[in-house]
């Protein structure tokens, strides 16, 4: 119904039906448009970029103690890492801790050698050694 034919209706005191669009259009008409929304990285990809320069910074071999003490001491590392996984202090590091490993795992290639962790406390852990 179109605006005018409206304002006629209404002057001649008839009263104006509105349908919904599918009524009017038929029904092979399209209802909903389809929207791509372009979410950006997702965490593992973020992930990935970080622990692949905390890598390029340590050398060819690295645990992920290792990384994980270079992206806490890297000022421009945990800046990115708090970021995109929020406050360092809260369940963002959490995030980033549990997908460390998988980006070595993914990356790298395991050398057969074990450290200990930097820290002094935990179990050694498996050295990587980046794919060419």
């Amino acid at each position: 119904v179109r605006a005018d034919e409206q304002e006629e209706d209404s002057k001649a005191g008839g009263s104006v039906t509105q349908k919904p669009i599918f009524q009017i259009a038929g029904p092979k008409a399209p209802v909903w448009e389809t929207i791509e929304v372009d979410a950006g990285p997702t965490p593992m990809e973020r992930t990935r970029a970080i622990v692949l320069k905390a890598w390029k910074k340590l050398g060819g071999e690295v645990t992920v103690y290792e990384v994980l003490d270079k992206v806490a001491t890297d000022p421009k590392l945990s800046r990115k890492v708090e970021d995109f996984f929020g406050d360092r202090q809260n369940s963002g590091d959490e995030v980033f801790e549990e997908l460390v490993p998988k980006v070595l795992k993914a990356d790298g290639v395991p050398t057969g050698e074990k450290r200990p962790p930097t820290s002094g406390e935990g179990r050694p852990s498996k050295v990587y050694r980046r794919r060419d």
